[in-house]
């Protein structure tokens, strides 16, 4: 009788431990999951403290000047060469699905030789899946391909490179992102620094330019002397991108209020006034305030 109550207990004990051997290895595995979708977001995404926001959008034909809508999201995402892991989870899981997506590109894993990489297709297989899988989104999608290109220094590897070279570039990107998924708006992402225009890549392959206030970039410069304030610095930026004759984004930090409002919004507001004042002032429909 005592034998038979021993295997029984035995019984149960070699039951239990199963059971929870099992739980056990669910939950090391459901942790297992955790961490890697951890660890490709981060491969997928860029942490940064603070987002350059979409302030507004000025349109030399009016049809869609407009001011501070929360209407955007602006999220920077890694580019690398090999496709990893499930791409399809991390990359949807950066696309708002109430608001129209900017998404920067930035080159993973690359040095000064990257924009030759680009061209010899060593992206293509990345950029290729990226854009499938953000033809899925039923979101309006911006993608913005290595911005800050003009800018004389290096923070990131294609910056103040031969303009014919970053130009060839972004053509090919273009090309290969509207392949994948046509509606995909492109966006040629400038600081709006001095020389901007020598790396215009034309626009065959441009549908948005962007430019940037206070970007990491241009801090880190005084090649030129700094405008005395935002609204001077978003009219110069915007009035460098004239002959492109696309609508620009002005991307800038949107923390700084005053009584509860934007200071860089009111910039944008009091740039605009004064754009537009000069463009009906002009004969042949330019802009010819002074830049000095």
């Amino acid at each position: 009788m005592k034998l038979k109550v021993s295997y029984y207990l035995v019984g149960i004990s070699v039951i239990l431990g199963l059971v929870l051997l099992i739980h056990e290895y669910g939950h090391v595995q459901q942790v297992n999951r955790v961490l890697s979708a951890a660890k490709l977001d981060r491969r997928v995404s860029i942490n940064r403290d603070q987002e350059e926001g979409v302030i507004g959008i000025f349109d030399r034909t009016d049809k869609q000047s407009d001011v501070g809508k929360p209407g955007y999201q602006h999220t920077y995402l890694r580019l690398s060469k090999a496709v990893e892991g499930d791409i399809v989870e991390a990359l949807s899981s950066k696309i708002a699905l109430d608001k129209t997506n900017l998404l920067s590109l930035v080159l993973s894993d690359c040095n000064e030789n990257c924009l030759n990489e680009t061209l010899r297709g060593e992206y293509d297989q990345t950029l290729t899946t990226y854009c499938r899988i953000l033809s899925k989104s039923n979101r309006e999608i911006l993608l913005r391909w290595c911005p800050e290109m003009e800018v004389p220094v290096h923070v990131y590897p294609w910056q103040y490179q031969s303009p014919k070279l970053y130009n060839e570039a972004f053509q090919h990107v273009s090309k290969l992102c509207k392949a994948a998924f046509p509606a995909i708006k492109i966006v040629w992402g400038p600081a709006g620094y001095p020389g901007a225009e020598e790396y215009w890549p034309g626009k065959e392959v441009v549908d948005l330019i962007s430019v940037t206030l206070k970007g990491v970039s241009e801090e880190l410069t005084n090649a030129y002397p700094r405008p005395v304030n935002q609204a001077i610095a978003i009219r110069r930026k915007i009035y460098r991108m004239r002959f492109m004759n696309k609508p620009v984004l002005v991307l800038g930090p949107q923390t700084i209020k005053n009584k509860g409002v934007s200071i860089i919004t009111k910039s944008f507001h009091q740039a605009i006034h004064q754009l537009k004042r000069k463009n009906a002032c002009s004969s042949h429909r330019h802009l010819t305030f002074n830049l000095r």
